[in-house]
């Protein structure tokens, strides 16, 4: 459903829910992000409609990154999640 299929990627979550002092760096997982497409692998950025502003950034500073903020169900990310060769997020309590 989402070009994915075969292919390694990692799965960055970059939202959190209590905002900007639980969050890493819009420009920290850009710089992973390119990083990890250098190397080979896809990038996809997961998360609620409402971290569509941080992976926006995210996207507009890494090119070629996939982001799905707000476009997937949670049983896609899930899926997503479990097929990525590494997962990254905040801590979002």
């Amino acid at each position: 459903r989402f070009g994915l299929t075969g292919k390694k990627f990692v799965a960055l979550m970059p939202g959190a829910e209590f905002g900007p002092a639980k969050r890493w760096p819009s420009d920290h997982y850009a710089g992973l992000a390119r990083d990890m497409m250098a190397k080979g692998l896809g990038v996809v950025l997961l998360g609620s409609k409402n971290d569509a502003s941080v992976t926006g950034e995210i996207a507009a500073l890494a090119p070629g990154v996939i982001d799905l903020a707000g476009k997937t169900r949670l049983e896609d990310a899930i899926d997503l999640i479990a097929a990525a060769k590494l997962a990254v997020s905040n801590d979002s309590g």
